[in-house]
């Protein structure tokens, strides 16, 4: 409650907020002199303080001299001192017009009449001028506060608490010398670091000058790593081909029939969410397992530093269900990370496990550079002295998939380049252009192990035999060329199952299938296209090798064949993960005898 006092001019609280709505009605009469210390000023009784404003205290001191400057002219220069002078001018009572409606808009305070025996809290008016660089006002700042809250009190109430009593003060909440991180120091025990953290969000209050209308806009515990497990997943029923289109075709109404069993049993069946949160430094560029111990994941972040985390336990959590709640979801857990490497001198996004060397690991960044690490007994030996053969930012890399001394990558400067770790810190042979434009992903075909897919900015992607390059003949190492996409390719990777299936995802919100083995067969495409009856047309610029396209996602960034599920993809986009069998895709489990290929 703001409101005329009896006893003096005074802006007051009514801790009562049952009352109706009243208005602010500012003492117009009086000469009292609006007391300053520092560059603040308060509205109290006479006699209360003199101002403390250099340009406050020459007019001052003059008036007694000179005829008395007009409130405008003397308010060009300085801050109000009485309450005459404040009310009069037009600017300095816009200013406090404006605070008085904000408060009451933002619901910080209400507004109400005075009533007698309630206890009042005083209120403070505090001026205040900004300025541009060039010395003019840019505006003119009214600020009303509560009385009676000392910061000195807070302080020390929180100090107190904390048991810093006899730490050394810093002109900041936490020491500007101080590096903050989550994997370096000493860590936090549970009880310790629910403490921290409220110590630092009081401290944050205690140095907001409007706390009423702040907010974070920024926390480094919002990043996380999700460690997260589907269940039960329902198939979506899909008819390709219409049924209109194939009168008198039995086999396919049974068929049809089967799957409205289907559709039936498990209308009422909803994916299931369970997911983990484990607290990261900094955003994460990319992520990837170990293919040995999938448990075992390697990040690369915004921060430059790449860690390398142990989510056992996390995964044997969602392994019951009835440890993890829809709660727990937005829980986000700390975990000490097992290796921290910052010897990258830049952020990067290139990483990848060996799947022949359990716990081999390479890393580039953006800085051309690429380190080798090597597993110890209990942890990593980072080679300091880089691979060096790009010009241009590190995009991806991949190692052989039979080969365990060589691996493949690819660069913004158009290039793939092949090193063998046994030879030095150079590529076997000199990178070879491959794209035109920046080379984003690629992938090592893990089932015809001389044949490598690489995605570009432009769009395209390309496959290319590095048996060429080894015999010195780079320019017949192109296999297939697509120009199918339109907008950058974010991620590709080969079939564990299918030795000429690519599948390919891009920034235009397309994740596409390829067969390299398909060519056009005119006869097969008339006899579909008489099946039909005219009802569907294929464009005559399609390429025949694609075989499906994936839409609905926005803002793809990364695809993955399910490791021991043929013909099975989930895809991740800013809104969410896919899982999807195309049904033009070989989903047959392959038999006892044969190797199935772990790698992801």
């Amino acid at each position: 409650m703001l409101s005329d006092a009896p006893g003096g001019p005074s802006a007051r609280i009514d801790p009562d907020p049952t009352s109706s709505p009243g208005s602010f009605v500012a003492p117009s009469s009086t000469t009292e002199d609006l007391a300053g210390a520092g560059s603040s000023a308060s509205l109290g009784s006479a006699g209360s303080g003199g101002s403390a404003d250099p340009v406050a205290q020459q007019d001052a001191g003059s008036s007694a001299h000179t005829p008395a400057t007009p409130p405008r002219t003397r308010l060009q220069t300085g801050k109000p001192h009485t309450v005459n002078e404040t009310l009069a001018d037009p600017i300095w009572k816009k200013a406090m017009d404006e605070e008085v409606h904000a408060l009451h808009k933002n619901n910080t305070w209400h507004l109400i009449p005075s009533h007698p025996g309630k206890s009042m809290i005083d209120c403070k008016w505090v001026f205040g001028v900004k300025r541009r660089s060039d010395g003019t006002i840019e505006r003119y700042k009214a600020r009303l506060f509560a009385k009676g809250f000392k910061q000195r009190e807070y302080a020390t109430d929180l100090l107190s608490k904390a048991g810093l009593q006899g730490c050394k003060p810093s002109s900041t909440p936490l020491s500007s010398s101080e590096k903050l991180s989550l994997v370096e120091g000493q860590p936090l025990n549970q009880e310790d670091g629910t403490r921290y953290r409220s110590l630092v969000g009081a401290l944050q209050y205690l140095t907001l000058s409007r706390p009423d209308i702040s907010f974070a806009s920024e926390k480094a515990s919002w990043n996380y790593a999700g460690i997260f497990k589907l269940s039960n997943i329902k198939r979506k029923k899909r008819e390709p081909i219409p049924s209109s289109a194939l009168d008198g075709d039995d086999d396919m109404d049974s068929d049809s029939s089967s799957d409205e069993d289907d559709e039936e049993i498990n209308e009422d069946a909803e994916p299931i969410l369970h997911l983990q949160k484990v607290a990261h430094e900094g955003s994460i560029n990319r992520i990837r397992s170990m293919n040995q111990k999938p448990e075992i994941c390697a990040t690369w972040g915004d921060t430059g530093h790449v860690q390398v985390w142990d989510f056992s336990s996390f995964i044997a959590s969602l392994e019951d269900p009835g440890t993890v709640t829809h709660k727990d979801n937005g829980i986000i857990h700390n975990h000490v990370p097992l290796k921290v490497f910052s010897g990258h001198k830049d952020e990067g996004y290139a990483i990848d496990w060996s799947p022949n060397v359990t716990g081999r690991l390479v890393s580039g960044d953006c800085n051309k550079c690429i380190h080798l690490w090597e597993p110890t007994s209990s942890d990593w030996s980072v080679d300091a002295k880089p691979f060096v053969g790009h010009s241009a930012s590190v995009e991806d890399l991949q190692w052989n998939p039979t080969e365990e001394n060589m691996f493949a990558s690819c660069s913004v400067d158009g290039t793939i380049a092949i090193w063998d770790i046994r030879i030095g810190r150079n590529p076997c042979y000199a990178p070879v252009k491959v794209h035109n434009s920046d080379v984003n992903v690629i992938s090592w075909n893990s089932l015809a192990g001389s044949l490598i897919a690489s995605g570009c900015d432009d769009g395209s992607i390309s496959v290319h035999d590095i048996r060429a390059i080894e015999s010195g003949e780079p320019g017949k190492s192109l296999v297939a060329h697509f120009a199918y996409h339109k907008h950058p390719i974010t991620s590709v990777e080969w079939s564990p199952y299918e030795a000429s299936t690519l599948a390919v995802s891009s920034a235009d919100n397309q994740l596409t299938i390829w067969d390299l083995s398909l060519e056009r067969d005119a006869e097969e495409e008339a006899e579909f296209k008489a099946k039909m009856k005219e009802q569907a047309n294929a464009p005559r610029d399609l390429p025949p090798q694609l075989l499906f396209v994936h839409q609905g996602q926005k803002d793809l960034k990364e695809l993955h064949w399910h490791p021991q599920i043929p013909g099975m993809i989930i895809s991740t986009a800013a809104d969410g993960f896919n899982v999807l069998m195309p049904s033009n895709i070989d989903a047959t489990i392959p038999s006892a005898g044969a190797s199935i290929p772990m790698r992801m």
